[in-house]
């Protein structure tokens, strides 16, 4: 499988920040971290990130790759005279076939590389990138270059006249497969003998539908998801793309009798007979019927996995909950959320990602606040070709819970589920693997720096809301200091719970949300003072007290019965010491157990709030910071930072033990990011020396500026050019810029803390 969209879930802290200099169009940034060079320049301008995104469109057939991708950079076309469209075109036509000129990179161009192309031309009449993408449901990257689209005539007028663009026409058959892409100059009398570019996988109309009867697996395969997965590994073995696979199954067979349907050509069915555990291969004669003959009378578990919208309109709804599949692996969570948030306000859209590949898994859970929104979703959606952007529709199944069982436990299908691919083993996975389970009574608060901080820090002096930033996810900058998810992200999932709300936008949160906890972390700031103006520890505990003891929002009972608390914080205070005495190691022992006494005051007071159970973070290896790393090529640490770090976090364990031994519990816990740090950083090898890190050169940032004046994100005041670049595979780094991680690199922290994380709920 392979991805333009990586997985999302990094955390970040920030702990430095100075002025940018005058020429970039940032203000000052709240994030230390160790983020300052020799010449002490803002260690945070990480604003922006050209990159590739998850895709807009898929093609329409049942066992088509389908292809996009999220314009990125600018291209500069050449210039060219485009044909208008035809005047005969109906004045309501909206489908556009537009032909264009080989793109300027010449003729080695990935198509991914095109699509992007498509899609920054479309940006440029259209105005906004997100509506580009899901304009576009068809294109060709091969022979011919030109794609299909969703556009109003006088929009596609203004397309015409672009540079680059050589023929708007209307689509004369937007729901065939048959795209003419060839121009007017040379086009082909025969379409079906020439194949453009188009993204499917089989040659047009060269698929049959087959039905395949399997062994019983040897494996402990149970549940319908498992199946499902277990059908499509099989498949993968000829086609040799997981995604591909998932969506030409059309009809699955999980008990008793095993086997499923699917759309392959004669060819590719051949090989699938050939493949152990399968028992036959043969036409599916009765593919519009329900009931499939996998070697038994009992059709009762087979179920089809494309059920027709007259059984959404005739089964009774009655959940919140929508499970979808079928997607491109391109898919965004933005994009999903777009074509699914005109039927009511969305509580999750979540895309299921595979554990090891970071790979979307073509499934995906959508909750609605209510069970009328999620009715009236399914009703609309299920069964269509389409979404209302021509982003073609994942294929619903939808799944009412029985109360007080998980939908994984049960043995027969729920009354009214419309299934159509299993996505609940992953869903499963998800829950009893990487989280806890929540009853919805715990209550979870943030307190630190930009390790935790997810949208406190002010727009106006932070690039954590600028482009790059914030890229992975939610896919545009939100606050967080990296290009997805930060550690307080990945300790909210493993509790069961969402991103608690940041309390700067508290207000404007749902009341339901915002009773689950709240986040108080700003970054740049430390346990002291640091070089920003944004809010100490000690006032963040100020907020957190007023909520309580005054405006009542949270109950001291209620917190007592279940609350925990993260603290991230402390790297800024030594990032900012180092700056106001020039060095710093001659005090620096000192000054550490004046930060560590002042983290155990702190901590008390958040006890005495009621929050029984509070994690504490160590400090990371400072000395490995890419600032700092930089002056060594990015190949080594430096060691006496290091030790700095080392001390810290072993005068904040003795601490810790005493507060433990106050309170007679174990109500305070440390989460040991120096080690958590240094086994991604140094992985462990197998004996074949592989490791399961997909870690390219751990010291060196993904995001950095063009020169040493500039850092990620910075723009050029003057040009508004961007003055920074991002490494080709950002899920493949482990720091994001200079000072926080990678979503990829919190990922691996996070993976690594899981084992200790049972302590929050001890």
């Amino acid at each position: 499988m392979e991805s333009l969209c990586p997985h999302a879930g990094v955390i970040a802290s920030t702990r430095l920040s100075f002025k940018p200099p005058k020429t970039q169009s940032q203000a000052p940034t709240p994030n230390l971290r160790f983020p300052f060079s020799p010449t002490h320049n803002n260690p945070f301008n990480f604003p922006s990130f050209s990159f590739t995104s998850y895709t807009c469109f898929s093609v329409q057939t049942s066992c088509a790759a389908s292809t996009s991708a999220t314009a990125s950079a600018s291209t500069s076309l050449p210039s060219s005279s485009a044909s208008l469209p035809s005047s005969s075109a109906s004045s309501d036509n909206r489908h556009w076939v537009v032909l264009m000129e080989a793109p300027p990179r010449g003729a080695a161009i990935s198509r991914q590389q095109v699509i992007e192309y498509y899609v920054e031309t479309l940006r440029t009449v259209l105005g906004n990138e997100k509506d580009a993408q899901m304009c576009i449901y068809d294109a060709s990257w091969d022979t011919h270059f030109g794609f299909c689209c969703d556009i109003d005539e006088e929009t596609s007028c203004k397309l015409a006249r672009l540079p680059g663009v050589l023929l708007v026409k209307p689509d004369p058959d937007y729901v065939s497969q048959k795209k003419d892409y060839s121009p007017p100059n040379v086009r082909s009398s025969n379409m079906s003998s020439s194949r453009s570019g188009s993204a499917l996988l089989f040659p047009l109309l060269n698929t049959k539908r087959w039905l395949v009867r399997m062994d019983k697996p040897s494996i402990g395969v149970v549940t319908k998801a498992q199946m499902v997965d277990y059908y499509a590994q099989i498949l993968t073995k000829v086609l040799g793309n997981e995604k591909d696979a998932q969506m030409c199954i059309y009809h699955v067979s999980w008990q008793s009798n095993f086997g499923f349907c699917c759309e392959l050509d004669e060819e590719c069915a051949q090989e699938v007979a050939g493949v152990p555990g399968v028992l036959s291969v043969e036409l599916d004669k009765n593919w519009e019927s329900e009931n499939k003959d996998y070697g038994g009378n009992n059709l009762q578990n087979s179920t089809n996995l494309s059920t027709s919208g007259a059984a959404s309109e005739t089964t009774p709804t009655k959940t919140k909950k929508l499970f979808v599949t079928g997607l491109s692996f391109y898919t965004s969570e933005k994009t999903l959320r777009a074509a699914f948030e005109g039927y009511g306000e969305l509580v999750e859209v979540k895309i299921i990602m595979d554990k090891i590949s970071k790979r979307s898994k073509g499934y995906a859970f959508i909750e609605y606040t209510t069970e009328e929104a999620a009715s009236v979703a399914l009703k609309e959606m299920n069964g269509k070709a389409s979404f209302n952007m021509s982003l073609t529709l994942p294929r619903l199944a939808l799944q009412d819970t029985v109360a007080g069982a998980r939908p994984d436990q049960q043995d027969l299908p729920p009354r009214n589920e419309l299934f159509l691919a299993e996505v609940l083993e992953a869903h499963h996975h998800r829950r009893h693997h990487h989280r806890l389970r929540n009853d919805g009574s715990v209550k979870f608060f943030v307190l630190g720096d930009s390790y935790v901080d997810t949208g406190n820090i002010r727009k106006s002096v932070s690039p954590s809301w600028k482009e790059p930033y914030g890229i992975t996810f939610p896919g545009k900058p939100a606050g967080r200091f990296s290009d997805g998810r930060v550690l307080s992200d990945y300790l909210a999932e493993y509790l069961g719970l969402r991103p608690p709300v940041p309390y700067a936008l508290r207000k404007s949160a749902n009341i339901s949300e915002v009773e689950k906890g709240m986040n108080f972390a700003y970054g740049g700031t430390g346990v002291f003072d640091t070089l920003v103006t944004e809010p100490n520890l000690t006032t963040q505990i100020d907020f957190f007290q007023q909520l309580v003891e005054q405006e009542k929002l949270y109950a001291k009972r209620d917190l007592i019965k279940s609350s925990i608390a993260l603290v991230s914080v402390a790297g800024n205070d030594y990032a900012t010491h180092m700056v106001k005495t020039g060095n710093g190691s001659e005090d620096l022992a000192e000054f550490t157990k004046s930060v560590v006494k002042q983290i155990a005051v702190d901590l008390r007071r958040i006890r005495d709030l009621g929050v029984p159970k509070i994690a504490v973070t160590a400090v990371e290896p400072m000395g490995c910071i890419p600032r700092l790393t930089s002056l060594l090529s990015y190949q080594n640490c430096s060691e006496s930072l290091n030790l700095a770090s080392v001390f810290h976090n072993q005068v904040l364990r003795q601490n810790v033990e005493q507060l433990n031994k106050e309170s007679n519990n174990s109500a305070f816990v440390i989460l040991d990011l120096y080690d958590a740090f240094s086994s991604a950083i140094n992985p462990q090898k197998d004996r074949q020396g592989n490791t399961t890190l997909q870690i390219d050169e751990p010291l060196k940032p993904c995001c950095v500026g063009v020169s040493s004046e500039y850092s990620c994100g910075s723009v050029d005041e003057s040009t508004g050019a961007k003055k920074y670049s991002i490494c080709s595979h950002p899920e493949r780094s482990f720091f994001w810029d200079t000072v926080h991680p990678s979503q990829n690199g919190w990922h691996a922290v996070y993976s690594s803390l899981k084992s200790s994380l049972h302590q929050l709920y001890s």
